[in-house]
């Protein structure tokens, strides 16, 4: 049987291809599945001490139940344990507009984000950057076919638009100027607690949640943004031991300056652009 086409999200570092996420229309043209990629560990409460991690994607479509909209995410382990989270998703009139995901990425120099497209996969180049100087954050939106047209432009986010039959895809990626680090973070944006196997969420917004406005996106985007980058700042102190011990003044007030300075170009760039210099 013929693989199904995908769209196929990518960018360039080390001269190489590396893929972020893909995206496939099912045979009924109705819903979507969307697969992150991801590091090859997965931790964090849910899944206590770091576990091997399988594979991770998310389906979409209109929902059997009622007027709205459902997304699963499941996340394969190591081992055959599976676990579930959803959003179930109420339009405000006839606007369907929801963030799926957030995710800081690593250097992606691993070798599992090469991958090697076939022929009828559509490819979105998003450029290139180096992680020595930058890293890359995105978060991945979607929308029903009548609000796409509505949204605008959200600096410091590029944005990218691919359109499927029932719903449109949304990239907004950016860049945070300090290095990237060879652990990422990832954020799902669900309306019930994740549960193994069949059992009951623990937690579930009762009716789901109503869809996000244009202006709710654009805030929802910029706390997230926030969010994945004091999540890296914590993270890179830790690899400077206690609290960034290990760390100069000097070295800690830049990385806190760092932090909060985010482009829709990588460092080198936007350094390249004003005529300085990376190095």
């Amino acid at each position: 049987m013929a693989a199904q086409a995908k769209t196929r999200f990518v960018i360039m570092v080390d001269d190489a291809r590396r893929e972020l996420l893909s995206v496939r229309e099912m045979p009924n043209s109705r819903s979507l599945t969307i697969a992150p990629r991801r590091g090859l560990q997965a931790g964090g409460e849910a899944f206590g001490p770091y576990a091997n991690l399988v594979g991770q994607h998310f389906s979409v479509h209109s929902s059997l139940r009622t007027d709205g909209y459902t997304i699963t995410q499941t996340v394969e382990l190591a081992g055959g344990r599976r676990r579930k989270t959803s959003a179930f998703v109420r339009p405000q009139g006839q606007m369907f507009l929801w963030p799926i995901y957030g995710l800081r990425s690593p250097t992606l120099r691993a070798e599992h984000y090469k991958k090697t497209p076939h022929s009828k996969d559509d490819v979105v180049e998003l450029g290139s950057f180096n992680p020595d100087f930058s890293t890359l954050l995105h978060f991945l939106v979607v929308t029903g076919k009548t609000t796409t047209p509505s949204i605008l432009p959200m600096p410091p986010f590029n944005l990218t638009v691919r359109n499927f039959e029932a719903f449109d895809v949304l990239l907004f990626h950016t860049f945070m100027h300090s290095p990237s680090i060879q652990q990422g973070s990832f954020a799902a944006f669900v309306t019930s607690s994740g549960t193994w196997g069949k059992e009951s969420p623990a937690f579930q917004i009762e009716g789901g949640a109503w869809s996000f406005s244009p202006s709710g996106l654009r805030t929802i985007l910029h706390q997230g943004l926030e969010h994945l980058a004091m999540k890296h700042a914590l993270q890179v102190m830790d690899l400077y031991g206690e609290e960034g011990k290990l760390l100069t003044q000097d070295q800690r007030d830049f990385l806190a300056i760092s932090f909060a300075t985010f482009s829709h170009l990588p460092f080198e760039q936007a350094m390249a652009r004003t005529g300085a210099r990376s190095g």
